[in-house]
């Protein structure tokens, strides 16, 4: 097996258990103990994964970040305002998890439009003023978002003028990385269901990796600090 499949299908694994072992990771890949270890190594090196005592292995990063209310600094974004400035009258927006997606509310003044979001921090920061239209789906807590297929059902029955969606980490030559599979093929499900796709890469995320490619540059309008 060439290493970039076993390094996937490590990750892969490592996505379903908060804790694997080595032990456990060679039977069920049926990879050799050396070459496992050999491939944690690079993929701690890359950032993707911790090593723990006793031959076990964890994701860097299991969970996404809280998507909660936006910090003071991401209330007045650059990243937000600029975003903002795209959004036409009578826009059906997607609004992606995230700080920098939310405090595109604040920028959008009078401007009539209607908001599809599966962040609940999103949603609550929408106010009773805008048309606001929360997805349905499997929540999770610590993210304040619902994913899943229910969700994507969902999303399958829309289709967006513009969706703004934040990375979690971007390289410009490859896309927008996120840490969570489920969010990572949601965002790619509005992006296809998008006229315009927008990408906000929040300060500290340009060039890393996080756990998985979720949307490629291709006909995104990249948004970072400048």
């Amino acid at each position: 097996m060439i290493p970039y499949l076993r390094k996937t299908k490590i990750i892969e694994y490592l996505s379903q258990h908060e804790i694997a072992y080595i032990a456990e990771m060679t039977e069920t890949l049926g990879i050799s103990v050396s070459t496992v270890r050999r491939d944690l190594s690079t993929l701690e090196q890359e950032g993707l994964i911790v090593q723990l005592r006793g031959g076990a292995a964890k994701l860097a990063r299991a969970e996404p970040a809280p998507a909660a209310a936006a910090s003071p600094a991401a209330e007045g974004s650059e990243l937000a305002r600029r975003a903002a400035e795209f959004v036409e009258e009578g826009d059906v927006i997607f609004l992606d998890a995230g700080a920098d997606c939310a405090a595109i509310l604040r920028f959008l003044g009078e401007k009539r439009v209607t908001i599809v979001t599966a962040s609940l921090a999103v949603a609550l920061a929408a106010g009773s003023g805008r048309s606001c239209i929360l997805l349905g789906g499997e929540v999770s807590p610590a993210a304040r978002t619902v994913g899943g297929s229910l969700t994507e059902r969902m999303i399958s029955t829309f289709y967006f003028d513009r969706a703004f969606l934040q990375a979690e980490g971007y390289l410009p030559e490859e896309g927008a990385y996120v840490c969570d599979l489920k969010a990572a093929h949601q965002k790619a499900l509005v992006k296809s269901r998008s006229r315009h796709t927008y990408l906000l890469v929040p300060p500290g995320c340009e060039g890393r990796r996080a756990f998985c490619l979720a949307v490629t540059p291709e006909d995104c309008t990249v948004i970072c600090e400048a």
